[in-house]
C-alpha cells in the first residue's frame, strides 16, 4: 500500500518517464561534467500514519546516481511513537563529486482514536494486461473498502492508446473519510499484432474442491495445459496437502507459454477433524471428603487437535449431609462433532471428623507447692454423635515441684479419636514480702543530705532474700523522686516496693531589674518604669508585683521602687529602684562659644551682649562663657567630662596626657553616658577598625538585620568563616562586653551602639576636624561612626555622625564606618 497524495504519484511516474527519456543517449565521447546528483528513492510511504505507541520501523530509502550508480543513504531525525506528533526523517545521498540529494517523509504520530489504515484497493482482472495493436481496451476497474468507512470510490489516473506499442501505467487510487490515500497500480502492454498475448487453458484432473478425512492418504489427481500456439504445455505445481492435520490446503498449477503468457488455476483441499476431545480430570478420580463439609467438584479439562478450547460438560451432583458414594461423569465435544470418551470420578461421603475436645479451665496450670489440686475435666462434641465422654490419663503429685501433663481421649462411633493435653506445674508461686524500713515518703529540704534507709525481704521458701534497689535522689533539685526495692526468690518470683522522696524547694526566686537603678529624671520628664524579671530554680519565669514609691515627675525628689516575686514553695525575693527626679533643665552641648551679632554683621563672643538667636547664648554654653557653670570634671565650653581607667574608677590625674597616660572611657557628667576610648594600636578598640551595621532585633532594626559579613576582615581579630569574629556592628558588641572573662570594658558589660542624638550630644561645633573636645576623646578621628537609629524611610540604611564638622546623615548597611561605643551611667 502506498499512501501518497494523487498529485505526488503523478509527479513520481512522470519523473520516472523523464528518467527513462534522457538515459542511453548517444554524443560525445568526452565524459561531461558531473553536477548531478543522486536520485533517491524511498522504500514505502512519503507519509506513515501510527497510533501513539505502535512501533515504528523506517523502511528506509536507496540512492542511484547517473555516475556512481548506487550510493549510500544517509538518514537523520527520530520518530518518538510515545508522544504524538509529526516527525520529519531526511534522507541523504552525496556522490563521488560532492553532488548531494535528500528527500524527506513525514511520519505522524496519532491518537489511538484517529483512523490511520488507509482502504484496501482491489483489481477487477489481472494486474498486467497484454493487447494487441488496434485492439479494443476497457478498463476491469478495481473496488476498495475501508476498515471504517466500508466501501469507497476508486479514482483512475492514467490512459492506454492502443494504437501505439508501449506499456502503459494506470493508477487507482482511494480515499477513506480521514484522509488516508491508498494506490494500486496496473499496467497494460500494447504489442505487435503477431505476438502471441494469449495463455494457455489449465484443465483441472477433478473437481476444484475436495475433501478427505484426516488421516486418509491423499494423491493430487493433476491438472492439464494445452496453448492455442505451443499445443500442449508443462505445468508446474506448488502447495502440499497434510492429510494428518485438518484444514483448508491450496494446490496452484502454473502454466508459461513460449512467449512468456502465464495461467495458474488453484485446487481447494479440505482435511476434515474426526479425532475427538480427550477428557483429564483435575485431581483424583476417587475422593473421600467429609460428611457435612462443602465440596468443590476440581473438574476436568478437554484439549483437542484442532480446537484451542473445548467446553467440558459435568453431570451429577454431591451430597455431603448423607453419607453414601457419589459419580460425577464429564462429557466434551467439539466443534466437528466428535464426542470425547466419558470420564467419571466417585466421591465418598463419610464421617472423617473427630469430636471436638474442650478443656474447663486453662491448658496450662500452676499450682502452688503443698496445695491441692482438682482437675477441670474437659467435654467432647460429635459432628454427629453429639456430647461423648472423655477419659483422662496422667496424675499431679503438688508436694513434689515438676511439670506434670494430663491427657484428654475422646472417640466416635466412627472410631475417628482426638486427644489435648493440659500441663499443670507445680511451683513456689509465693513471692518475697518486703518490709521498707522508715517511712514510704520521706520529705527533706533542698540541698539537705539523704541517707536511704533501705529495706528487708522475707520468702515463704528462702527465708530472708536479698533487696536490690533502684532510683536515685538529687537532693540539688526540687522534685519528687521514686525509689524502688526489689526481692526475687530461687523460684524467680518476685516482689516490689516503693519509697517517695521529696525534695522541696526553700530556694528564693531571683529578681533582676530591668535598665538602669539609680534612674535620673528632670521634673516633668515622662518615667517609663523599665520593669524587672524573675526567675526561680523551680518555676522557671514569675511574675513580677510593683510595690513602693509611686514616681512623680512634677515633683523633684528621690523615690524608692520595690520589685517583688514569689514562688511556688512561697519563697520570695525582691529589689528596688531608686529614681531622682532633678528640677534642672537638661541642655543641649554643643561646645559654641561665639556666634554672629546679627544685623551687625561682626562675630562675637557670648560673654557680653546677649544675641537671641545664637546658642551661646544660651544654656550650659553661657553659663561657662559668663563662668557661672559648676562641672564635675573638666571640658570645652559647656562639656562635662571625666577621664576613666580600665576598672571604670576616675584617673586620679584628670589633666593627664594620653600619650603617656592613655584612659579607656569617658563619662559625660550632664548626660550620665559612658563613652569607649579608641586605642592607637592593635587592639579590640582600634581607632581605625570599621564595621558593617547589623542588628538581628526585629523591634530596634527598622525591619532590616543589615549585613553581617560583607566586607571580610576590616577589624581586629577577624577569622574568615567564623561568625563571632565577623566586622559588623552587633558582633563588636558582643566582643566588648565578653571581654575579660565577661567583666566588659571599663567594668561594665552592657556596652551598645549610641543613638543618632546621643552621638550628637559630644559633638563640639566649635572645632572642626575633629569635631569632639580631643583633650578628652583624643583618638576620634574625622570620619564617619556608625549609630543605632535606623532610617525610617529607607529601612536598608542608617543614620551615623561624621566627626569632620558634625554632620548627621544614612549610609547602606554594607557600608563599612567606624564605631564609638556608649555605656549607661553605671
Amino acid at each position: 500500500m502506498v499512501n501518497v497524495s494523487l498529485a505526488r504519484l503523478a509527479a513520481i511516474f512522470i519523473f520516472s518517464i523523464a528518467l527513462v527519456a534522457c538515459g542511453g543517449g548517444g554524443g560525445s565521447n568526452k565524459s561531461p561534467e558531473d553536477k548531478e546528483g543522486p536520485v533517491i528513492t524511498l522504500t514505502g510511504e512519503t507519509v506513515i500514519n501510527l497510533h501513539q505507541g505502535d512501533t515504528f520501523t523506517d523502511p528506509g530509502a536507496t540512492a542511484t546516481d547517473n555516475i556512481d550508480g548506487s550510493v549510500d543513504v544517509t538518514v537523520s531525525g527520530e520518530v518518538d511513537s510515545t508522544t504524538i506528533g509529526t516527525y520529519i526523517l531526511t534522507y541523504t545521498a552525496v556522490d563521488a563529486a560532492g553532488n548531494s540529494s535528500s528527500t524527506t517523509r513525514t511520519v505522524n504520530i496519532v491518537d489511538v482514536s484517529v483512523d490511520v489504515i488507509a482502504p484496501v484497493i482491489t483489481l477487477n482482472g489481472e494486474a498486467t494486461i497484454s493487447l494487441h495493436q488496434g485492439d479494443n481496451f476497457t478498463d476491469p476497474g478495481a473496488t476498495a473498502v475501508d476498515d471504517v468507512d466500508g466501501v469507497v470510490n476508486v479514482t483512475v489516473s492514467g490512459s492506454v492508446d492502443t494504437d501505439t506499442i508501449g506499456s502503459y501505467t494506470l493508477v487507482y487510487a482511494a480515499v477513506d473519510a480521514a484522509g488516508n490515500i491508498t494506490t494500486a497500480l496496473r499496467t497494460v502492454n500494447v504489442v505487435d499484432t503477431s505476438a502471441d498475448i494469449t495463455p494457455p487453458a489449465i484443465t483441472l484432473n477433478g473437481g476444484e474442491e475436495m475433501t478427505i478425512n484426516e488421516g486418509d492418504s491423499f494423491t493430487d489427481p493433476g491438472a492439464t495445459a494445452v496453448d492455442n500456439v505451443d499445443g500442449s504445455v508443462n505445468l508446474s505445481v506448488s502447495g502440499s496437502v497434510n492429510a494428518n492435520t485438518p484444514g483448508t490446503y491450496t494446490i496452484t498449477y502454473t502454466a508459461v507459454d513460449l512467449a512468456g503468457n502465464e495461467a495458474t488455476a488453484t485446487r481447494t483441499v479440505y482435511v476434515l477433524d474426526i479425532t475427538p476431545p480427550v477428557i483429564t480430570m483435575t485431581g483424583d478420580a476417587v475422593i473421600t471428603t467429609a460428611y457435612g463439609q462443602t465440596f468443590t467438584d476440581p473438574g476436568a479439562t478437554a484439549v483437542d487437535n484442532v480446537d484451542a478450547s473445548v467446553v467440558v460438560n459435568s453431570t451429577g451432583s454431591v451430597d455431603t449431609n448423607t453419607i453414601g458414594t457419589y459419580t460425577i461423569e464429564y462429557d466434551a465435544v467439539d466443534t466437528a462433532g466428535n464426542v470425547a470418551t466419558t470420564v467419571s470420578r466417585t466421591v465418598h461421603v463419610a464421617d472423617l471428623i473427630a469430636p471436638v475436645i474442650t478443656l474447663n479451665g486453662d491448658s496450662t496450670l500452676t499450682v502452688a507447692l503443698g496445695a491441692t489440686f482438682t482437675d477441670p475435666g474437659a467435654t467432647a462434641v460429635d459432628d454427629i454423635d453429639g456430647t461423648i465422654a472423655v477419659t483422662v490419663t496422667g496424675t499431679v503429685d503438688t508436694n513434689t515441684a515438676g511439670t506434670y501433663t494430663l491427657t484428654y481421649t475422646a472417640t466416635d462411633a466412627a472410631d475417628n479419636t482426638a486427644t489435648v493435653t493440659r500441663t499443670v506445674n507445680v511451683a513456689d508461686v509465693t513471692p518475697p514480702t518486703i518490709t521498707l524500713n522508715g517511712s514510704a515518703t520521706m520529705d527533706i529540704n533542698q540541698g539537705d543530705t539523704f541517707t536511704d534507709p533501705g529495706a528487708s525481704a522475707t520468702d515463704n521458701v528462702d527465708g530472708s532474700v536479698a533487696v536490690t534497689t533502684t532510683g536515685s535522689v538529687d537532693v540539688n533539685t526540687v522534685g519528687t523522686y521514686t525509689l524502688t526495692y526489689r526481692a526475687v526468690d530461687a523460684a524467680g518470683n518476685e516482689s516490689t516496693e516503693t519509697r517517695t522522696v521529696n525534695v522541696l524547694d526553700i530556694t528564693p526566686p531571683v529578681v533582676t531589674l530591668n535598665g538602669d537603678n539609680p534612674i535620673n529624671l528632670f521634673v516633668n520628664e515622662t518615667f517609663n518604669d523599665p520593669g524587672a524579671t524573675a526567675i526561680d530554680d523551680v518555676d522557671g519565669n514569675l511574675t513580677v508585683t510593683v510595690g513602693g514609691d509611686t514616681v512623680d515627675t512634677s515633683t523633684s525628689g528621690t523615690y524608692i521602687v520595690t520589685y517583688s516575686a514569689t514562688d511556688s514553695a512561697g519563697n520570695s525575693d525582691s529589689v528596688t529602684r531608686t529614681v531622682y527626679v532633678d528640677n534642672q533643665t537638661q541642655l543641649n552641648d554643643t561646645g559654641m562659644s561665639w556666634g554672629g551679632n546679627y544685623p551687625k554683621g561682626n562675630n562675637a563672643d557670648c560673654s557680653g551682649q546677649t544675641i537671641s538667636a545664637q546658642d551661646c547664648s544660651h544654656g550650659r554654653d553661657a553659663e561657662a562663657a559668663a563662668s557661672t557653670l559648676t562641672k564635675v570634671g573638666g571640658g570645652v565650653a559647656g562639656f562635662d567630662f571625666t577621664k576613666l581607667d580600665a576598672n571604670g574608677n576616675p584617673l586620679a590625674d584628670q589633666n593627664a596626657d594620653y600619650s603617656t597616660t592613655p584612659w579607656n572611657c569617658v563619662k559625660d557628667n550632664h548626660t550620665g553616658l559612658i563613652w569607649e576610648i579608641k586605642t592607637n594600636t592593635a587592639s579590640l578598640h582600634n581607632k581605625d577598625d570599621k564595621f558593617n551595621w547589623y542588628n538581628t532585633d526585629s523591634t530596634t532594626n527598622g525591619g532590616v538585620s543589615g549585613h553581617e559579613n560583607n566586607n571580610g576582615g576590616v577589624c581586629y581579630g577577624y577569622s574568615a568563616g567564623d561568625s563571632s569574629t565577623y566586622c559588623n556592628t552587633q558582633t563588636f558588641v558582643d566582643r566588648v562586653n565578653a571581654e575579660n572573662s565577661g567583666a566588659g570594658y571599663c567594668g561594665l558589660n552592657q556596652w551598645r551602639l549610641p543613638t543618632r542624638d546621643e552621638l550628637r550630644s559630644i559633638v563640639n561645633y566649635a572645632q572642626p576636624s575633629p569635631a569632639i573636645d580631643t583633650d578628652y576623646f583624643p583618638t576620634i578621628v574625622s570620619a564617619f561612626y556608625w549609630s543605632s537609629t535606623s532610617y525610617a524611610q529607607e529601612s536598608t540604611k542608617a543614620w551615623g555622625v561624621g566627626f569632620t564638622y558634625g554632620g548627621d546623615n544614612k549610609y547602606a548597611h554594607d557600608q563599612i564606618y567606624r564605631v564609638l561605643l556608649v555605656h549607661e551611667s553605671d
